[in-house]
């Protein structure tokens, strides 16, 4: 169960693909994309969704890891 979820009722994945980055790096994208126009890209923006992802995400992440599904 994830969230309230069965996670077997919606799929099976055979394997779950992560793509890693650094929050440096992550940052410095999105600060990026703010000088581009996108006024959504500012700090605060910026690190409310990386706390967003690191609570949402990451623990599935944890449970496709424990399940050894999980490819880098």
């Amino acid at each position: 169960m994830f969230g309230g979820v069965c996670l077997s009722e919606i799929c099976v994945p055979d394997l779950v693909i992560y793509l890693s980055c650094a929050v440096g790096q992550l940052k410095e994208r999105l600060e990026k994309r703010a000088e581009d126009g996108r006024p959504d890209n500012n700090p605060k923006a910026i690190h409310r969704r990386l706390v967003t992802f690191k609570q949402n995400i990451m623990p599935l992440v944890q449970y496709y890891q424990e399940r050894k599904l999980i490819v880098t």
